[in-house]
């Protein structure tokens, strides 16, 4: 696993904190969308990504605590997102909540995309994001399109 160099300057400290606050709001925002669904093949899926998440926010954690920085530790305004999917399971169904969560992968791509873009963050954090945090949310958005095409045909 790839850590960042001990230096890093105020930008990308914002914008790694930024995604940090991102994976923690995608871990609780899937334990809460857990608590609503009762289709076993999407409440193994959904495990699968709020795992999936919860590693993503150790890889930004660690390599912040690597460069000395304290980590935020919260979702911050997130939570409503994480409330919002939790309503619309238990009001509209699984599949419309499964598009719910596809759109927030789909936040997360943006995020990791700009951050890329963005002239002072390390090479190193880019090559972490390139190699092992943006290619998982690419999978869920596919992964979530999957499962919704299977509940809408049932």
């Amino acid at each position: 696993m790839n850590t960042i160099a001990p230096s890093i300057d105020t930008s990308s400290v914002k914008i790694l904190n930024a995604l940090l606050r991102g994976e923690i709001s995608a871990v609780e925002t899937y334990s809460l969308a857990l608590k609503k669904f009762t289709n076993e093949t999407a409440t193994t899926l959904l495990h699968g990504l709020r795992e999936e998440h919860r590693r993503n926010a150790a890889v930004l954690h660690r390599t912040l605590l690597g460069c000395g920085v304290e980590p935020v530790t919260g979702c911050g305004l997130w939570r409503d997102f994480a409330q919002t999917v939790e309503g619309v399971a238990m009001m509209l169904g699984e599949s419309p909540a499964l598009r719910i969560l596809q759109l927030g992968e789909e936040h997360g791509i943006g995020q990791y995309e700009d951050a890329l873009l963005c002239p002072t963050l390390c090479q190193d954090a880019k090559t972490v994001i390139r190699r092992e945090l943006l290619p998982l949310l690419h999978r869920h958005v596919l992964e979530l399109k999957r499962h919704r095409d299977i509940i809408s045909r049932n």
